[in-house]
């Protein structure tokens, strides 16, 4: 049977899944074709900007910065590379200039159908219904959640897509079916899925620690070294790492451990109690938080108890040695090392960071329906019930907890009034410092330095060395944008000195708000 032919024969099959695909790419498509102000409101955080203001550097010959001058790393490297090659492919690096936005985001729904088509293959290897698969995918692309995060300008999409690749290719291995390069293709495209996204590193270790489990140690170990072959590309990004900025990750990922720990000694001290305790808090906020983001937090938790009980039952089995695991558990292991690497070590929160728990979600959500349904006499009406009550939790979770609130909305908009005040009162050649540089930074004129070392690493190595304000003199910045309790509390252990206001004059209170933007002269 041809190519053409077995796409036919799979249409036919799963036209379902391919109907609830092309809903949810309908959804995304009416959001990212509203006008501009719509998406900075609504789907584009600050941190997206750090991406096309480096791109648009790197297109003018400015190297790897930010703000034109300081060199940094604090983006993950795959993303940054499509980007900037979107900017020159559009001509478009001219400051301000949206259109790499608004083609990376039609790009982002490209990689978000081709990941569900990759999912719906996934789940279908836990059912023979078509309808479970195409509810499955419901799951997986019509989240709200979902929907928020895969278009949020950031790596996400692409991160997705090439880790639905990596699980289609790690459940294949388990089914010990052929694929081309094998091991290595696996270990290639791990590489590229940490590229996109760096923490994904730990669904990497977790496949390799189950090939050494599933085959031992004999059989397993060569599967394994072909995987790390398969990681080099990874492996050059470390080496650029550790020679051009003398660490192993970025300055993103070290410098919002270190300011988080950094509050937890400024608000309680340094006793070990308190420590612990922060983690204990760390943990359970974020936990809480990230299943009420989900907007799954009802269906999920009913998932989750229907298993138990089926397995109670003994209609859900699990193996009894580690080295019957199958390759979801282990997978499912990395996400868990994940969340434990950024909510109980980093204490640090994004919403993206979690978002490919919904994989794990589909699955048992497809599982536990796929054991369910066959028991039940009105399949057809208990099927238009399950789905209407998915929909409608989606809908409510939707009204209350995922849109955007007014303050964040706010802020958004703040943070684009903040530029265009800039590059109508300032001269050029200004500097001016920010601890929210994304949105300033891509729409100014003046040359924004970062000061809170996510997209700096100069800023980051003077807030390890509690010499914040030092660096902020040295670099000559004539103006700094205080936002909310920034200076005041946030990053006032990390300024090397008791009170910066004593060494500034207020120029401007954009929004005539205690927690609003205020830009300061410094003396």
């Amino acid at each position: 049977m041809g190519y053409i032919a077995r796409l036919y024969e799979w249409c036919r099959r799963e036209w379902p899944s391919i109907l609830v695909i092309a809903f949810s790419a309908a959804i995304q498509l009416v959001l990212v074709t509203r006008p501009f102000p719509f998406s900075i409101q609504n789907l584009l955080p600050d941190d997206a900007f750090f991406y096309f203001t480096v791109a648009r550097n790197l297109v003018n010959g400015l190297g790897s910065t930010f703000d034109g001058i300081n060199a940094t790393n604090g983006y993950h490297p795959l993303w940054l590379v499509i980007v900037a090659l979107i900017t020159k492919i559009t001509g478009s690096n001219m400051v301000g200039d949206t259109t790499p936005i608004q083609a990376a985001l039609f790009l982002s729904i490209a990689m978000n159908v081709a990941a569900a088509a990759i999912v719906s293959r996934i789940l279908s290897r836990f059912t023979k219904s078509r309808w479970i698969t195409a509810f499955g995918l419901v799951i997986w692309v019509l989240n709200p959640f979902f929907i928020y995060e895969i278009l949020n300008g950031l790596e996400t999409s692409l991160a997705l897509l090439l880790f639905s690749i990596f699980v289609l290719l790690a459940i294949r291995i388990e089914e010990g079916r052929p694929i081309i390069g094998g091991y290595f293709l696996v270990g290639l495209v791990g590489s590229l899925m940490i590229l996109a996204r760096l923490d994904m590193v730990f669904y990497v270790i977790a496949f390799i620690l189950w090939v050494l489990l599933h085959f031992g140690w004999r059989e397993g170990w060569k599967r394994a070294a072909a995987v790390c072959v398969g990681c080099l590309p990874f492996l050059g990004w470390i080496i650029w790492n550790v020679s051009q900025f003398h660490m192993f990750l970025t300055s993103a990922a070290n410098i919002e451990m270190l300011l988080e720990h950094q509050l937890i000694i400024q608000d309680h001290g340094t006793s070990t109690a308190q420590f612990l305790k922060a983690i204990v808090y760390s943990t359970q906020y974020i936990m809480n938080l990230f299943f009420h983001k989900t907007g799954m937090f009802a269906l999920g938790c009913g998932l989750i108890g229907a298993a138990v009980a089926l397995y109670a039952q003994g209609a859900i089995v699990l193996p009894r040695r580690l080295r019957d695991l199958s390759v979801v558990l282990a997978l499912f292991g990395g996400f868990a090392a994940l969340f434990i690497a950024d909510a109980m070590i980093r204490w640090t929160y994004r919403t993206w960071y979690f978002v490919s728990f919904e994989l794990f979600l589909a699955i048992l959500a497809v599982v536990v329906v796929g054991v369910i349904f066959p028991q039940l006499r009105y399949k057809r009406s208990m099927t238009v019930l399950l789905l209407a009550l998915t929909l409608f939790s989606f809908y409510v979770n939707w009204s209350k907890a995922l849109q955007p609130s007014k303050s964040d909305m706010k802020t958004q908009i703040e943070l684009l009034q903040t530029a265009q005040w800039m590059n109508e009162h300032l001269p050029p050649g200004t500097l001016v410092g920010t601890f929210s540089p994304g949105i300033q930074g891509f729409f100014s004129e003046v040359p924004v330095i970062d000061l809170d070392g996510w997209i700096n690493d100069s800023a980051a190595a003077a807030m390890q060395e509690r010499q914040l304000w030092k660096y902020i003199k040295d670099q000559n910045i004539e103006y700094l944008w205080d936002y909310g309790p920034a200076l005041s509390y946030r990053y006032k252990s990390f300024l090397g000195i008791d009170d910066p206001f004593e060494r500034m004059a207020l120029i401007e209170d954009l929004t005539n708000d205690p927690h609003g933007f205020r830009l300061y002269k410094i003396k």
